[in-house]
């Protein structure tokens, strides 16, 4: 995860491609994000964390929508 998405402020849309498992900062959750789509390897506790993460935001995570 490049450290300058933590610099931008509220993003509107994001969409990330991981090359193997999905690895999300908790600081990123410090980020209003308003859409936000993961593709990558993923198990289902990173999932939850995921989601309990980002309450606010419309995740699509491997195509299965959350929130």
């Amino acid at each position: 995860m490049p450290p300058e998405l933590l610099k931008i402020g509220p993003i509107n849309s994001l969409r990330i491609n991981f090359f193997g498992n999905i690895r999300i900062p908790e600081e990123l959750s410090t980020i209003t994000i308003k859409d936000m789509t993961l593709l990558g390897k993923a198990t289902d506790v990173e999932i939850n964390r995921i989601v309990k993460l980002f309450p606010c935001t419309k995740l699509h995570i491997n195509g299965v929508d959350y929130n």
